[in-house]
């Protein structure tokens, strides 16, 4: 999972932060790729929050295109 997802999935990093029980600070120090761990925290509060996990499980793929 992606920084970047979890955050749109939340709609902030204040949110994400919030619903972790931790700092955005803390959030703002991710790397992009996270590891399983936060990946199943984040997982974890958007089932608690209602919040649909459909776009968090989904691995963003390359846009490539094929030459004609």
């Amino acid at each position: 999972m992606k920084k970047s997802q979890a955050v749109k999935a939340f709609g902030n990093q204040t949110r994400l932060a919030l619903a972790l029980g931790i700092s955005k600070s803390a959030v703002c120090q991710w790397e992009e790729n996270l590891s399983q761990a936060q990946a199943d925290r984040i997982i974890g509060a958007a089932l608690r929050m209602g919040i649909d996990i459909g776009y968090l499980l989904v691995e963003e793929i390359p846009n490539t295109s094929l030459a004609s």
